[in-house]
């Protein structure tokens, strides 16, 4: 009986172990070959000046070399940018590809903008931390206490705070609705 039990575990269990050990070794060597690395919850924390900060997380991310310069491209991403009154500008997207070397982000698919009581709905957002620009694109709704606000582009100059909201084309007109 013994023996028995002695054969069936070694056909049936080391056989298939080993099967096992090969296999993630090979899994194990395909990744470091792989000239991209996958991180999981990946967390920024950037002082820009002394009143303001930038921190950018996302659920997953690959880092990448681009001409030099490491990208990080983000899923499941959310940004927050705090400036000396402590307002938080949120920015919530699907996907997100962050320069890790002058900070600039591009927020596409997706997007949402929180600021105090407004909301900013667009496909994409260009974050340019060196011009201290902010520009909305493509489908973009603003959803404010007084209306509704569908255009093109909106543009933010993060240091005066001016907002520009234009179309792309000079015949056509921004579209307000008011509540």
């Amino acid at each position: 009986m013994a023996l028995s039990i002695y054969f069936f575990y070694n056909i049936y269990f080391v056989k298939k172990i080993d099967r096992e050990t090969k296999s993630n070794s090979e899994n194990d060597l395909d990744f470091k070959n792989n000239t991209n690395n996958q991180i999981k919850n990946l967390q920024y924390n950037l002082n820009l000046n002394e009143n303001n900060q930038y921190k950018i997380t996302s659920k997953f991310s690959e880092l990448a070399q681009i001409n030099g310069i490491e990208i990080v491209k983000m899923q499941k991403v959310e940004a927050k940018l705090t400036d000396k009154k402590k307002l938080p500008f949120l920015i919530i997207a699907d996907e997100a590809e962050f320069n890790s070397s002058n900070y600039n982000t591009v927020f596409k698919n997706n997007v949402l903008i929180i600021y105090m009581n407004n909301k900013i709905l667009s496909d994409k957002l260009y974050l340019d931390l060196e011009n201290n620009m902010i520009n909305i694109f493509h489908n973009v709704k603003y959803i404010g206490e007084y209306g509704t606000i569908n255009t093109d582009n909106i543009s933010i100059n993060l240091f005066t705070k001016k907002i520009d909201i234009f179309m792309n084309e000079n015949n056509r007109n921004v579209e307000l609705i008011k509540n």
